[in-house]
């Protein structure tokens, strides 16, 4: 009698030994399936994010653009009356560049459970989420200066009221822009507009990154990527962009051979180089735009044979035509 008794307890304790096994078991699986379905959000986000610094990046080209028209004087009649839609958008409009957070919010939650493997893609997630502080700060300085400029025209200006309810250049508006506080308050804003878009290169390239590195620690096979990063550039473009560049100054080309810029494509790679420098290794980055991986900090857009190097604030940018 004794004997049962003893190997009844024991099945109970070996029962509840497996019944709580199992249940760890179903609960690491849970945890994994979670984990997984929040990594697969944290993918889209980077996606999304990627997208919006490309859009932030091409922004500040425009702005650039903009900008040196207006401040040169050298600008014919011509461009500056093409630039004034450019210059209204300028000191008007500013580009939101959230972060999203949806998928690793969800991730720290549960983050102490994630399976082992997976441990080292989250922390460097949790690291990698910290430069979103640096967004937010560089965003709302942006935001707070167009609205200090629309705050300025609507008590200063007559006519801003007029023609933004009518969706017009008035004749005053056009005089205004040779103003000193019109061209002080774009080299305001370029500076933001600088600032914003630094950050969301450096954002981007690291998003990339972290992108293909969490593909990879999850083992997902043939993920079609949204992001433009992983379709462009298309076919044919390192090629259009490859040659060589001479500086344009105040509209006359330098003979200065050091002023040369030789594009050239290698094994799928666009590379720069200039005279006396060494060679630099060009990164997409947006739309007709790169920078370099391996040093110097403009952006280098292509576009109708040129070459321009897009600064990050109030200094003039360099544009060099292709020979």
């Amino acid at each position: 009698m004794t004997l049962f008794a003893l190997v009844e307890v024991v099945m109970i304790i070996v029962g509840i030994v497996l019944a709580n096994h199992f249940e760890k078991q179903k609960e690491l699986a849970d945890i994994r399936e979670d984990a997984l379905v929040l990594f697969l959000a944290v993918l889209d986000d980077l996606e999304l994010d990627i997208l919006n610094s490309e859009r932030i990046i091409l922004r500040n080209v425009r702005h650039n653009i903009t900008s040196d028209v207006l401040m040169d004087p050298h600008s014919s009649a011509e461009d500056l009356e093409l630039n004034l839609p450019y210059l209204d958008n300028l000191l008007s409009y500013y580009s939101n560049y959230n972060i999203h957070k949806r998928g690793f919010q969800g991730l720290r939650k549960i983050h102490e459970d994630l399976p082992e493997e997976w441990v080292e893609i989250y922390e460097e997630l949790d690291l990698f989420m910290d430069q979103a502080i640096n967004i937010d700060i560089y965003n709302e300085r942006f935001q707070k200066t167009i609205y200090a400029t629309i705050d300025h025209h609507v008590e200063n200006y007559p006519w801003y009221i007029h023609d933004t309810y009518n969706q017009q250049m008035s004749r005053e508006f056009i005089e205004w822009t040779s103003s000193n506080t019109c061209k002080a308050q774009t080299m305001a804003i370029l500076n933001d507009m600088g600032n914003l878009s630094y950050v969301a290169m450096m954002y981007r390239l690291k998003a990339v990154r972290l992108h293909e590195a969490i593909i990879k620690a999850l083992g997902i096979e043939n993920h079609e990527a949204k992001h433009l990063h992983e379709v462009q550039p298309a076919p044919g473009t390192l090629s259009q962009c490859s040659g060589t560049y001479k500086l344009l100054n105040q509209g006359l080309q330098s003979t200065n051979t050091m002023d040369d810029w030789l594009v050239f494509e290698e094994n799928n790679q666009l590379l720069a180089m200039h005279p006396g420098g060494d060679t630099l290794m060009l990164e997409y980055c947006a739309s007709d735009t790169y920078h370099a991986t391996n040093g110097g900090e403009d952006l280098m857009y292509f576009s109708n044979n040129e070459l321009r190097l897009v600064r990050f604030g109030i200094t003039r940018d360099l544009v060099f035509t292709k020979q």
